[in-house]
């Protein structure tokens, strides 16, 4: 099993909002986004790739790849990865909404 929390949970935070304008009280949910970034787009390849050899599969074997990130420039960039050692074309892996 793999976790990946104790290294990387400080990418995540809770703190009161930057907006000036409002002091309500109220913590939100912060992020180190271009370290979130690319952390996945390092990382959830591997993960995605490790998964498929233990389950005994080739890339090829595989019909459809949902990725579901932040944005579609993150999942883009996953799957280019996902894909940059094979002939498979992304194109029929990403699919708009």
């Amino acid at each position: 099993m793999r976790s990946d929390t104790l290294d990387h949970a400080y990418m995540l935070w809770m703190a009161k909002t930057y907006n000036p304008n409002c002091d309500d009280g109220n913590i939100y949910l912060k992020m180190d986004g271009h370290k979130l970034y690319q952390y996945a787009i390092s990382t959830v390849p591997l993960v995605v790739k490790d998964s498929i050899d233990k389950a005994g599969l080739y890339l090829e074997d595989i019909k459809k790849v949902l990725i579901h990130q932040a944005n579609a420039k993150m999942d883009e960039a996953i799957l280019k990865r996902i894909y940059k050692n094979t002939a498979t074309k992304i194109s029929r892996c990403i699919s708009c909404p």
